[in-house]
Formats: C-alpha cells, sequence, structure tokens
C-alpha cells in the first residue's frame, strides 16, 4: 500500500494509555470518535451495527475485575524487557509474568463479545489495533536484545514444531518460511514503528498528561445518558448486565 501512497500507515492501540486511567473502561478510545462503544451491540462510531459470522459486534469492556481481564501495563512492558531470549517471553517456555503470549490474551477478555473469542476475536476491529501494539512490543524487545543483551534477533528462534517449526512454510506467503518472520529486513525496508507518546507533549487532543504519575493517559469520553448511574436508578438491568445478555448470544466457542 505504502508505494501506492506513503502516508498509509496502521494505528496502534497503546492501551497501557488506559489502563493508567482511574477508570479505564470511560476512555475515549470507546467513543463514537474512535471504536464505538463499549458495552452492547455497537451502534456509534465507524463499526456501527456491523454484522459478523456469529452476530452483531458486540462488546462487554471490563466486565471482570480479575487480573485475566486487564488491559497492558507498563509493568506488563518492564518485566518482559528484563528478558533477553525469546523463549522466555513466549509460550509455552516463558513464566505468566514474562509471556507476551499470555499478556495478550488480557485486552481480548477486557473488551469481550468477539473479541474474547479465539476463532472470533477478528471480527472486531479492535483486534487489529490491539495487535499492532503487540507487534510494537516485540520490536521493542528485539532491539533491546541488540543494545542490551547481545543477542541477535534474526535468529533467536525457540524450539518449536509442527505449525511453529522455523522452516515450515508460511501460511498465504509463498516463498517465506516461519524464521524469515523474524528477520530485521522488515523494519530496515519496510516499516517503522513510531514511539509512544511521552509526557510532558502527549500529541494529541485525546492524550493527557496525568499531573501526578507524569504519564500520557487517554481523557475520558463524554458519558451518554444511557451510561450515567444517576439515570439508571430503578432499572431492572445495569447497562453491563444488558450487555452481558447480548455477549451470550454470541456463538463465540473457545475464548482466550
Amino acid at each position: 500500500m505504502r508505494r501506492i501512497d506513503p502516508s498509509v500507515s496502521i494505528p496502534y492501540w497503546d492501551s497501557t494509555l488506559d489502563m493508567d486511567m482511574a477508570k479505564p473502561e470511560n476512555t475515549v478510545v470507546f467513543s463514537p470518535e474512535f471504536l464505538g462503544n463499549g458495552r452492547g451491540h455497537v451502534t456509534t462510531g465507524p463499526f456501527a451495527n456491523w454484522v459478523t459470522p456469529v452476530g452483531p459486534l458486540t462488546r462487554n469492556i471490563a466486565a471482570n475485575s480479575s487480573v485475566l481481564f486487564t488491559l497492558f501495563t507498563k509493568e506488563n512492558i518492564r518485566m518482559i524487557m528484563t528478558r533477553c531470549q525469546t523463549r522466555d517471553i513466549t509460550s509455552p517456555t516463558a513464566l505468566p509474568e514474562f509471556d507476551l503470549d499470555h499478556l495478550h490474551g488480557g485486552p481480548h477478555r477486557w473488551i469481550g463479545g468477539q473479541m474474547s473469542g479465539l476463532n472470533t476475536a477478528a471480527h472486531d476491529p479492535a483486534f487489529l489495533l490491539h495487535h499492532a501494539f503487540v507487534d510494537y512490543i516485540w520490536e521493542m524487545f528485539r532491539n533491546h536484545q541488540i543494545q542490551d543483551c547481545g543477542v541477535n534477533p534474526s535468529f533467536n528462534y525457540p524450539e518449536a514444531t509442527g505449525q511453529h517449526a522455523p522452516e515450515r512454510p508460511m501460511d498465504g506467503l509463498p516463498g517465506y518460511v516461519n524464521i524469515d518472520g523474524y528477520q530485521s529486513y522488515w523494519t530496515q525496508n519496510w516499516y517503522r514503528y513510531k514511539r509512544a507518546p511521552k509526557c510532558p507533549n502527549c500529541g494529541s487532543p485525546y492524550l493527557t498528561c496525568h499531573p501526578v504519575r507524569k504519564v500520557c493517559i487517554s481523557i475520558e469520553r463524554k458519558l451518554t445518558p444511557h451510561e450515567l448511574p444517576s439515570l439508571r436508578l430503578g432499572s431492572t438491568e445495569s447497562l453491563q448486565d444488558e450487555a452481558r445478555s447480548e455477549v451470550a448470544m454470541l456463538n463465540i466457542g473457545a475464548t482466550f
């Protein structure tokens, strides 16, 4: 695409900017300006009224307070950057606190709906933005390997068999094998990652610098009347319960 239009880029969703908020569920990311509403059928934003193979695009953000249902944190990334070998940040050999594969499932579960399903996650456009950020973390780790560990990431492929074997042909990319994806060629010649924002200039009207912690965070979206608790007194179901019921109608199958 960039051969045709050099200005084309793929945005990544740095969910640490939302996790650092007092109430991540109020992030502007889930507003009509960006991904649309975060609870129930998606009826606002650019993906309003999308129909997927398993039903209407549906979410239920922040429905569970378990540590397994969280967005990425800066501590997650800091812990990953204490390792030097790919096997130490990937399943099945990494410990949970360092395992990028494991940690990446948190935002899937946090969003809920199609995003929580192994076979349905890609039906939600949030999938692409989330995985673009996972790739950004991966590239930060690769740079860390070179600069701090003396490890060449192009050949630091973990032991694997079956579909993940290093010499297995890539699906959909004739002429390439799995280990080719580890080559530095791609970021040296094809694309770069813009650095995540930092205080004091967060670089966007949708971000602000936390006055105490001095980290960039997302601004809160304007809550709709339907979301305001004071206007929902006497309701038999909370907005989250309604969203949970709508998610239950989907045939999501196995989940993260």
